[in-house]
């Protein structure tokens, strides 16, 4: 007995070491090297003291530990290799300037941690973790560096109250890595910066930054949007294309050469025929977006909080998600071809009172989209699907076309009601055997998810599966239906399954005139300025 109770006091005394150090620095495990608060150096011979300058004479193994402010560090283009450790470490650093230095595998090659009013210029980073690493770090200047291979290239990871601010990244290259730039804080300077060939160039979650002349090329995901209130514009070029974003603007065609296009409170906006990586669309109304090809991006539409908007012939093929509606209210969403995206088609989120219809919804949630095409690094969730809504009510979903999706072809979840759903066909969605639709309720002690309306009263929707589910179902005379009711739960029945599937116009006649008329009265309010602008010139001569 004593020795068993021995051994659990020596597990409690284990347990309480590891939860009270819950973090131990990778860098501590390498060959450490101090610079001392008195000026020393400590840890290697290989670093020349000139007063406030210390120079490299030749390469080092380890992490560097800088625990004095105001100095310089002069790489002399030697090389710093840390093995997966810290390159150099500047928490609670003031006032200094790394320069030329050549920093090797790091799980963060400049760690700035509580530093401020510091200067990382000219440096070479190559295979990081996060190459520079920002976390309460105010006013530092990273300029000219040269980063390859970096899982994050540039990481402002969000501290509490945003607390990590005035930062100036300008002049940098960013090559062959995961995250150009992952900023998730606020009111920082991002400028001249090229970023080429990366998976994800730029993840934006902060609020009140500036871009500009910033290039982006890359392979996967060129622009991420998260937070809406930012300056960025058209200087910025993703893919050779500009960036357009625009905030609180009225009454204006967004530029035919736009490579990704953010709309914030803005109003009677057109955007048409574009070829581009995405839209996202933040509490806007009465706008068109019409005729766009939207590929290799984030979202192929992205909308919040917005209303009384238009979104129709649209290509959203091969994004990460084809088209969100979050918050948004009495927009139609009409005859768009959604198809090949990773995650998934079509997703309402307490969005109520919307049109759908007419859109084709297909080959969504199978973590790659068209042509083999997959997002690097990615992670996918396993809730795949063509359409959900989910705590949405009121909204109407007519004559679509969902089409093997995987898993499901479409969820209503939460607390939705009052959907209308019919003329719709549920094709081969889900694997074997599986129901095409699934409803939960919205609490895991509601007996059964609330009603929606799955048919019209005399037609309801075509399902692929149904002679399967109900292999003693037959048509009613010539009707079309089938006489046994396609059963999802006892508050919703399609009490009309079709027995073919239902005939969807492929784009509808009033398409094309609605589209030339918008073009058409653009032109006229843009000559009629100008005429304007002509005759009061005169009148003033």
């Amino acid at each position: 007995m004593k020795k068993i109770a021995s051994t659990i006091v020596l597990l409690l005394i284990l347990s309480f070491v590891f939860i009270s150090f819950p973090q131990i620095d990778v860098a501590e495990a390498q060959a450490a090297i101090y610079i001392r608060a008195d000026g020393t150096v400590e840890g290697t011979d290989k670093i020349e003291k000139t007063g406030n300058l210390y120079s490299f004479t030749d390469n080092i193994d380890g992490t560097i530990i800088v625990e004095r402010d105001d100095i310089i560090i002069d790489g002399a283009a030697y090389t710093l290799s840390a093995n997966s450790g810290y390159g150099v470490k500047l928490q609670y650093r003031h006032g200094v300037t790394v320069r030329n230095l050549v920093l090797k595998d790091t799980y963060r090659g400049f760690d700035l941690t509580y530093a401020d009013d510091n200067t990382i210029v000219g440096n070479t980073l190559i295979n990081s973790g996060s190459a520079v690493y920002f976390w309460w770090s105010w006013r530092n200047n990273v300029t000219g560096n040269s980063i390859s291979k970096a899982e994050y290239a540039f990481d402002f990871f969000q501290s509490p109250n945003y607390g990590c601010q005035e930062n100036v990244v300008t002049g940098n290259t960013v090559q062959d890595s995961f995250f150009g730039l992952n900023l998730m804080e606020s009111n920082n300077t991002f400028s001249d910066n090229i970023i080429n060939t990366s998976a994800i160039g730029v993840s934006l979650r902060g609020s009140q930054n500036l871009f500009r002349n910033n290039t982006i090329n890359c392979t996967g995901i060129a622009f991420k949007v998260y937070s809406f209130d930012n300056d960025v514009d058209a200087s910025n070029v993703v893919n050779g294309k500009p960036i357009i974003y625009w905030i609180g603007h009225r009454n204006e065609a967004v530029p035919s050469d736009a490579g990704y296009v953010v709309l914030s409170n803005c109003e009677n906006i057109t955007v048409q025929n574009l070829n581009a990586s995405g839209v996202s669309v933040s509490s806007t109304t009465n706008s068109l977006i019409a005729g766009n090809t939207l590929s290799g991006g984030q979202f192929g539409i992205q909308m919040l909080e917005s209303s009384n908007n238009t979104i129709t012939g649209n290509s959203l093929v091969c994004n990460e998600f084809g088209l969100e509606l979050s918050d948004c209210h009495y927009n139609e969403i009409v005859a768009n071809n959604i198809s090949s995206n990773s995650y998934y088609g079509l997703l309402l989120t307490s969005s109520h009172h919307n049109t759908l219809k007419q859109n084709n919804v297909a080959n969504n949630g199978f973590g790659k989209g068209g042509n083999g095409y997959s997002f690097p690094h990615e992670s996918y969730s396993e809730d795949f699907f063509g359409v959900k809504l989910l705590h949405a009510c009121n909204n109407r979903f007519t004559e679509n076309n969902v089409t093997e999706n995987n898993q499901w072809g479409i969820r209503v979840l939460g607390d939705q009601h009052d959907n209308i759903i019919y003329h719709n066909n549920f094709i081969d969605n889900g694997p074997g055997d599986r129901i095409q639709v699934s409803m939960l309720p919205a609490a895991a002690d509601a007996p059964v998810a609330n009603p929606s309306t799955w048919d019209n009263g005399t037609s309801g929707n075509y399902w692929s599966d149904y002679l399967t589910r109900y292999p003693n179902a037959s048509e009613i005379g010539n009707s079309g239906v089938g006489d046994t009711p396609f059963y999802i739960n006892e508050n919703n029945i399609d009490h009309y399954p079709l027995m073919e599937p239902y005939i969807i116009p492929e784009f509808p006649s009033w398409i094309p005139l609605l589209i030339t008329l918008v073009a058409v009265v653009a032109v006229t309010v843009i000559y009629r300025r100008k005429i304007s602008k002509a005759n009061k010139r005169g009148g003033n001569q």
